[in-house]
């Protein structure tokens, strides 16, 4: 027999790590933009690799950001929606 519902804490338990860890991202994100700015490095190796970290690595990582951030706000609700339904 399959049970439905969730064991709210650690639901909410989850949804706090998600949104402990895009905080955490969104922190390495502007450290790495910070330091790679503050490097001394010219030439098409640094264009490069600026470019990339522009347009691709840093993108992806605020992506990653977000979805843990849209995470968060769904597991809170449906944890919420199931601790109303069980009148907790």
């Amino acid at each position: 027999m399959t049970v439905l519902g969730m064991d709210i804490e650690q639901v909410q338990a989850l949804a706090s790590s998600m949104q402990q860890n895009a905080e955490a991202i969104n922190t390495a994100t502007a450290q790495l933009t910070s330091q790679i700015d503050s490097t001394q490095w010219t030439g098409q190796d640094q264009s490069q690799f600026r470019s990339d970290w522009d347009s691709i690595y840093s993108v992806q990582l605020r992506n990653v950001v977000q979805a843990l951030q849209e995470r968060y706000t769904h597991l809170r609700a449906e944890a919420d929606q199931q601790q109303q339904a069980s009148g907790n």
